[in-house]
């Protein structure tokens, strides 16, 4: 399955208009990739916007393999002149297992990419069972997931902070705000606080990735 990121939503408007060809791409082949922002592949996607007229809009894809199991139902069938028709409506399905490839990845350690990660994590958070509360999903995922072997997926997780002097500029702020914080009302707001920085780059990083 596939779908358009929620932060990638204001691309489908600028899609619309007659003049603009739209590309979709996903980032599935950078799986082993480390994602990181670059400010020379977002002006590409930019020129290639203003003087190609073509947008590339980024596309979350999950690819599975579902494996069903039948066993036929009730009494054998005594007339013939009913067929295969009348067969088929008489089994059940009594096992459905699926494979996910990101996650299958996610276990093997090779999943690198933090941007693939975002959006297997918002796949698994849709697929949350309505009888289960958001807070046992999450801790039932954690417990059998390690999200945080991901490059950039950590709580305390800044991407390029090393490698970058404008990033390195505004770290030393976001953890002058995260000592404040931590001091005034906890460590908890001081850890929600981090995980919005991170997701601030999240649509930036999936626009480099395309481009390069």
């Amino acid at each position: 399955m596939s779908w358009t990121p929620a932060r990638a939503a204001w691309l489908e408007e600028v899609g619309k208009l007659p003049w603009i060809k739209v590309q979709r791409r996903d980032l599935l082949h950078k799986l082993r990739e480390k994602s990181r922002f670059s400010w020379t592949s977002v002006g590409l996607f930019f020129r290639k916007l203003v003087l190609e007229r073509e947008l590339i809009i980024p596309q979350a894809v999950i690819r599975a393999n579902a494996q069903l199991t039948f066993q036929l139902e009730g009494a054998e069938l005594t007339s013939q002149a009913e067929g295969a028709e009348a067969q088929a409506r008489r089994m059940k399905l009594v096992r459905h297992s699926e494979d996910f490839e990101l996650l299958d990845s996610l276990v093997r350690g090779e999943l690198q990419n933090r941007v693939l990660c975002y959006d297997l994590l918002q796949f698994l958070d849709a697929r949350r069972p309505k009888n289960v509360s958001l807070d046992d999903w999450n801790d039932l995922l954690l417990s059998k997931f390690d999200f945080q072997s991901v490059p950039g997926m950590g709580v305390l997780d800044i991407p390029d902070l090393e490698e970058q002097e404008g990033l390195l500029a505004g770290g030393a702020v976001v953890l002058g705000y995260l000592t404040l914080c931590a001091i005034a009302v906890g460590a908890f707001i001081a850890t929600v606080y981090l995980q919005q920085v991170q997701e601030m780059g999240y649509m930036e990083e999936a626009i480099s990735l395309l481009i390069s």
